[in-house]
């Protein structure tokens, strides 16, 4: 994007010396461009606020009067047209309201010898924001026939835990059920079967009754 600083003028002469701002707008924003001298009397424009469409240019046309002066300013705004400021692009046009963020560029105005280029190119936004932020409230988008996403997990159920007593038992019993002939002694040797330690025990109180009633007689 061509964002030029100077704007060069030719020497000499008895009335104003004119040049041209070529304003290309090469986004797909419409944008209004607002031009303020720092000398009126000095510069004269022809349209200091102008509606630039997106890709259209406007040819705006300086005169600088020299017996007033042989140096000055201009400075280039522009805003983004959006559905939100119009009423603050009114303002923007008729007052003061300007801000640093929406300056596109500031050219110094300088007359010297040699070449000066007729016309001028600067293409917007430049330095100025393409966006601006929404500070009022604005209709939105009905969401009337939106659905909440569902968890992935909504339908998933934890599992209780299991005590290592029911574990040992649960074990026990896929390899009674599973065991072969070679290995079936070597695992019931290590993972004894919940039924055979309930007959150990339960021995163990007969062989207890037994005693006591030897000793009663």
């Amino acid at each position: 994007m061509a964002t030029p600083t100077v704007m060069v003028f030719p020497p000499g002469s008895n009335g104003p010396t004119r040049r041209t701002l070529i304003i290309r707008n090469p986004t797909n924003k419409d944008f209004v461009v607002k031009l303020v001298p720092s000398c009126e009397k000095m510069l004269k424009l022809e349209g200091e606020v102008l509606l630039l469409q997106d890709h259209k240019y406007a040819p705006v046309h300086i005169d600088l009067d020299q017996k007033v002066g042989k140096k000055a300013e201009l400075s280039i705004y522009a805003r983004p047209v959006e559905r939100h400021n119009h009423a603050s692009i009114l303002e923007f046009c008729k007052g003061s309201t300007q801000t640093p963020h929406q300056l596109v560029t500031k050219l110094s105005i300088k007359v010297e010898n040699g070449f000066a280029a007729n016309d001028t190119i600067l293409d917007v936004p430049g330095s100025a924001t393409m966006f601006e932020a929404v500070t009022l409230a604005t209709a939105g988008i009905n969401v009337s026939d939106t659905l909440t996403c569902q968890p992935i997990d909504g339908d998933c159920a934890t599992a209780p835990n299991m005590a290592a007593d029911d574990f040992a038992k649960y074990s026990n019993q896929k390899l009674g059920e599973e065991k072969c002939w070679l290995f079936g002694p070597l695992i019931d040797a290590l993972f004894p079967s919940a039924t055979a330690e309930s007959k150990k025990k339960s021995s163990g109180k007969g062989e207890e009754q037994s005693c006591n009633l030897c000793a009663a007689g």
